[in-house]
């Protein structure tokens, strides 16, 4: 019974495996990112695979992860006695095996625990200088007068990433349409879609957002 239960681990580990690395590779270089695809197709088009963009599929090549991680850890278990034993003839000596053994351990929970507890670095980007150039008039500014004045107008639009586009274009009564116009975001992009989505997909800020009711406000 334990062969067969040891074989089907075994073979689950390595499908797992298989395709992590091939979501990987789907990501990386078949749905390409925002500022990759105007390089290959010229616009700023929407990937997907079987109806899921790449952010999805990086949701389940996370989810594959945790259940290679707990494939592994059942692996572990059932190969205990044996990993004791390859682990006493490999290293001789008691004190030198405790140490390696701690140091594997505790090497592997930093790996695990590290990315909870750091904090990212946080980057102030300019208004209209993110990695796409917006059809924005306002963003050029002659003078230090006219940029306080744009500031005190935004200020007055309240942008957060939990909003939603179709929130955003009820509450300014502005077209969503015009929003993803100036953000070159496509037009099959729902309106339903939190503005925090689409920023980390799209390159913008939620100033650019504010300078964009500014201008539709001002044209009005």
């Amino acid at each position: 019974m334990k062969p067969k239960i040891n074989f089907i681990v075994d073979a689950l580990m390595f499908l797992c495996m298989a395709a992590i690395g091939g979501i990987g590779l789907l990501i990386k270089y078949v749905l390409i990112a925002g500022k990759d695809r105007w390089v290959e197709y010229g616009r700023n088009v929407d990937l997907q695979l079987f109806g899921l963009d790449r952010h999805e599929w990086g949701n389940i090549h996370l989810v594959l992860g945790y259940v290679l991680f707990g494939l592994l850890a059942i692996h572990i278990f059932i190969h205990w006695k044996a990993i004791v034993c390859l682990c006493r003839c490999t290293i001789k000596w008691s004190l030198v095996r405790i140490i390696s053994v701690l140091a594997f351990v505790f090497i592997s929970l930093c790996f695990i625990v590290i990315p909870f507890i750091i904090k990212p670095e946080i980057l102030e980007i300019e208004k209209g200088n993110g990695r796409h150039s917006f059809n924005l008039s306002e963003k050029t500014l002659e003078s230090d007068t006219l940029v306080t004045k744009e500031h005190k107008e935004n200020t007055l639009f309240e942008v957060k990433g939990y909003m939603t586009l179709e929130e955003i274009s009820v509450k300014y009564n502005i077209p969503s349409s015009y929003i993803k116009t100036q953000l070159n975001i496509p037009a099959s992009i729902s309106d339903k879609q939190k503005l925090g989505q689409l920023k980390k997909e799209y390159s913008f800020t939620m100033n650019d957002i504010e300078t964009i009711i500014t201008k539709y406000k001002k044209t009005k």
